[in-house]
């Protein structure tokens, strides 16, 4: 796994992508991923990255019971600088007969979108932890992702606008990121103008869960690890369950969620953990929960 580093702290897994692509200054994975491809190539190779990190990491994680909390963190100066703009014309780049170009253009989209899905849906929480600069795909990536902090100096724009396309923001920031801040006209603003944001507007917004006190990478990874290591601690069943509960009550109706609720309680609730946690509170001691996947 040359592209990203794993760190196991307890239950909880750190996932750090790292920049051996990168150009001599360092601008964080997603900037260096637009490197290693050109041309056309350039959207399959950012898109491979992703997919690797999916069959590498995620569709491990979910069958890895010992994991109860992931991080995401960008190794170097940015999580994410997003897509190199002396690039953005090679997406235009494209040859041979239309239906056949449209049908392979959109399978790209279609497995870079399924990518960044195996974020939200990865079967424990995950939290990003971000710092420097978050544009284009980053805002993608954090948007699939349950909690997000950032250092204070952080700065945000959804940049597609500016390549004269929703290019990657067809992998989710238009339908996760209004949603995420729950300010539908913000959301537009932002979304048609491009304009870059920082750390302190992004949590009135409702983006991030918090800001740290510095700028520095370590103190928002240590941020996240305290939060990762109290999701840790909870019942892996009650977690995991509350977070399929919760994508569940976002994308249908209410009456529509309670009984998708009550299927999946109805299970749950059949749990040692339930067995467990009330015990523990009439022993007044703190629970051991099982490693388990709901």
């Amino acid at each position: 796994m040359d592209n990203f580093k794993l760190n196991r702290n307890q239950s909880v897994l750190t996932i750090c992508f790292n920049s051996s692509f990168d150009r001599p200054v360092n601008r964080g994975l997603m900037h260096s991923i637009s490197q290693c491809g050109r041309h056309s190539a350039i959207v399959c190779a950012i898109c491979q990255l992703i997919q690797q990190a999916n069959d590498l990491v995620f569709k491990s994680v979910n069958n890895d019971t010992q994991i109860r909390a992931v991080i995401l963190i960008g190794n170097g100066k940015a999580f994410s600088s997003g897509l190199d703009m002396n690039d953005a014309g090679a997406l235009l780049n494209t040859t041979g007969e239309v239906v056949q170009t449209t049908a392979r253009l959109r399978q790209h989209i279609v497995d870079f979108q399924d990518a960044i899905t195996a974020i939200e849906t990865c079967a424990v929480p995950v939290i990003a932890a971000l710092h420097g600069l978050v544009l284009g795909l980053g805002i993608d990536i954090a948007s699939a992702c349950d909690i997000r902090y950032a250092a204070c100096s952080t700065r945000f724009s959804i940049k597609e606008i500016d390549l004269g396309l929703a290019e990657t923001a067809d992998i989710g920031t238009l339908q996760r990121f209004p949603r995420a801040i729950g300010n539908d006209a913000l959301a537009r603003e932002l979304v048609y103008t491009g304009r870059q944001f920082n750390a302190n507007e992004a949590l009135q917004m409702g983006f991030l869960a918090g800001i740290s006190c510095t700028s520095s990478r370590e103190t928002v990874l240590n941020m996240s690890m305290g939060t990762a290591l109290a999701i840790a601690s909870k019942s892996p069943v009650a977690v995991q369950s509350t977070k399929k509960i919760l994508l569940n009550a976002r994308d249908n109706s209410v009456a529509d969620s309670l009984a998708f609720t009550a299927t999946h309680n109805s299970v749950a609730l059949q749990s040692g953990d339930v067995k467990e946690a009330l015990s523990a509170h009439l022993e007044k001691r703190k629970p051991v929960f099982r490693d388990s996947r709901m």
